[in-house]
């Protein structure tokens, strides 16, 4: 009996080890998209001075959703990603005025 539960506790320590190795659904690689580096991660990779940053955070700012649950998931996705498209080309018109060519050269090829 003690065999059998031994057994039993080493294969869940097992299964549990391999599903945390994985991290979470959807991350890097799956599907081939790359994935959109974090502001902060962006802001050092840039090399932003504070007036940047400033303005570089505030710029990001506008991507973030802030309209969540309103209908269900599928409700109006096709309005959602063309919304969403907008918002990236202003973002990016935006951002393009606060980087240098060089810095702004950078931030497109993290952009996936």
């Amino acid at each position: 009996m003690k065999k059998k539960f031994f057994t039993l506790a080493v294969a869940i320590m097992l299964f549990s080890a391999i599903g945390m190795a994985q991290g979470p659904q959807g991350g890097p690689g799956k599907g081939g998209q790359k994935q959109q580096p974090g502001i902060e991660q962006m802001i050092r990779e840039l090399e932003l001075d504070k007036s940047q940053e400033v303005k570089f955070r505030d710029a990001m700012r506008e991507l973030e959703p802030n309209d969540r649950g309103k209908g269900g998931p599928q409700a109006q996705k096709g309005k959602n990603s063309d919304d969403m498209k907008s918002k990236r080309k202003e973002v990016d018109k935006k951002v393009k005025k606060i980087l240098t060519k060089k810095q702004y050269k950078k931030y497109q090829n993290m952009m996936p």
